[in-house]
């Protein structure tokens, strides 16, 4: 399952990047380009407290990443789990490679973690309910509602129940409907 792929590529990542410099006789920037090029393609894969540590370390190491590649690592750590950023919170706030949208996102994701799950459910429904009547979905605002979604699936199966039923009501009528943004979350 992809599940089990992700878990298995991503601690490789810092022995693959090294070994591609060390074969291909390869400067330390010109290995980084490489390695962070697609970075769209590895930045939802589980992370492990390893592969959390080693990127923070890199993108708050000496100055030899450029600011591309900085927000490579930093677009993979703002998807990472909050609870594995907790640990690395302060050194990521000031770090100088990280910018400001992943640093919002991470930031944003910590706050979340002592939240309840219920206090998230009852934000994603009022923030659906604000919405409801959005003629577009360039107003909605889908990063909080992603963070809401990532906070309340820690909670395991607690919510599945209330899941099942919004999934299961029908919706006659999109435009005015809270239940036609709510069904998009909580089936993630």
């Amino acid at each position: 399952p992809l599940h089990l792929l992700c878990v298995r590529l991503i601690p490789v990542l810092p022995q693959g990047v090294e070994e591609s410099q060390d074969s291909a006789g390869l400067d330390d920037r010109h290995g980084w380009e490489e390695a962070f090029r697609g970075v769209w393609r590895v930045q939802n894969l589980a992370q492990t407290q390893e592969t959390v540590q080693w990127l923070v370390e890199q993108l708050d190491g000496p100055g030899r990443l450029t600011q591309a590649t900085c927000d490579r690592i930093g677009a993979i750590l703002s998807h990472a789990d909050a609870r594995l950023l907790g640990p690395h919170e302060s050194r990521l706030m000031q770090c100088r490679g990280m910018d400001g949208a992943c640093r919002k996102v991470v930031r944003e994701k910590l706050r979340l973690l002592p939240v309840a799950g219920e206090a998230c459910w009852e934000e994603l429904e009022r923030l659906c309910q604000r919405h409801k009547d959005d003629r577009d979905s360039g107003q909605f605002d889908f990063r909080r509602a992603r963070l809401l979604v990532e906070a309340i699936s820690r909670e395991g199966d607690r919510h599945a129940d209330r899941v099942l039923s919004v999934l299961a009501q029908k919706i006659d009528d999109f435009k005015g409907d809270p239940l036609a943004w709510l069904e998009i979350f909580v089936a993630q």
